[in-house]
């Protein structure tokens, strides 16, 4: 055994890598080396373990969280992070798209909405048990018209975090309902788009961090602005009736895109499919004819689970039978996902 080998096991054993042989750094300068984990007990809804080449050529062990859970770090070291908050509900009644859960990462790589800094790596300890939260996508509340949920938070929980404000959990918010009827978007994550008649749309939250982008306000329509505006992504803000584009995380993969917003529902009047965002957005309602009867040309769709994607805004008003409430649809349920050097 060489020299340099003996001194790598034998800090191992120590539980204190060496930064000398350890140099993948992360999160643009706020993070020393990445130390050294030697295994993971995780509990909860939680995929097998896989092995990764990082972006910046470290190999890393991955955990991916679709429901709440825990992990317990063998060794202290420290772990990246993707983080998704559930995405809110679609509007139910002539309304607006919902907006995606939050988007937080300290992922090499990466970037966080709005220009926010990545957040700083997560240390954790030898022996401490974390908790990991899955925030659910919003849900219908009582009847189509009625205003459908926010989405839920995901975080992960610990002693000796500290996150923006104080707390000893990362959060990562749920996104915003879409307006209904006559009223505007929700706050969250990302905003949810306005309803129709030109309401506003939710803005993003900026406390603990700016985690998306704001929801659209319904522009000039043909008659009484008929059309809900778009909920908010991670990647962007909604558009007219289209949701906002999401973002991608290296975490994983290089390709997935996560956190689109939800699209909003359009009157028989215009002709045009609004789309939900990449990232998991629920496409919007386009009803199928000045009689308003029970059949879309474009029904809605709900955000997609795993990525939190907010849902597509349905119609749900009109004459005689109108709509038949059909496609209420919820928001995709969030993410929480982790990786850490093991050699």
């Amino acid at each position: 055994m060489s020299h340099r080998d003996s001194l790598i096991k034998k800090d191992k054993e120590l539980h204190k890598p060496l930064d000398l042989f350890n140099t993948g750094f992360v999160g643009g300068g706020l993070g020393g080396a990445v130390s050294i984990i030697e295994s993971m007990d995780v509990t909860g809804t939680v995929d097998n373990q896989t092995s990764i080449t990082g972006e910046d050529g470290i190999t890393y062990k991955t955990r991916r969280f679709t429901g709440n859970g825990t992990f317990t770090p063998t060794g202290d070291g420290q772990i990246q992070y993707l983080i998704i908050g559930g995405g809110g509900a679609g509007g139910g009644n002539n309304s607006g798209g919902g907006g995606a859960g939050g988007f937080r990462t300290n992922v090499t790589g990466d970037t966080n909405p709005n220009s926010q800094a990545l957040d700083a790596l997560l240390d954790v300890s030898d022996g401490t048990t974390y908790t990991v939260v899955v925030g659910d996508g919003g849900a219908q509340n009582g009847s189509c018209g009625s205003n459908n949920s926010s989405g839920d938070p995901s975080s992960i929980t610990g002693a000796g975090i500290t996150d923006s404000g104080g707390t000893n959990s990362i959060v990562a918010l749920g996104g915003g309902r879409g307006g209904v009827s006559s009223s505007s978007g929700a706050t969250g994550g990302s905003g949810g788009g306005g309803a129709y008649h030109a309401q506003p749309g939710g803005v993003a939250a900026t406390s603990p961090t700016t985690q998306g982008y704001n929801g659209s306000q319904p522009g000039a329509g043909v008659t009484n602005n008929y059309h809900g505006g778009g909920g908010g992504g991670a990647g962007g803000n909604g558009g007219n009736s289209n949701g906002g584009a999401g973002r991608s995380s290296t975490i994983l993969d290089s390709g997935t895109l996560y956190a689109g917003g939800g699209g909003g529902w359009q009157s028989f009047k215009y002709h045009t499919n609004q789309q939900g965002g990449s990232g998991g957005g629920g496409q919007g309602a386009n009803e199928g004819s000045p009689q308003r009867t029970s059949q879309y040309t474009q029904a809605p769709t709900q955000g997609t689970d795993g990525l939190g994607g907010g849902g597509g805004a349905s119609c749900c008003s009109g004459q005689g039978n109108a709509c038949n409430c059909q496609g209420c649809t919820v928001g995709g349920d969030g993410i929480v996902i982790i990786r850490w050097q093991y050699e």
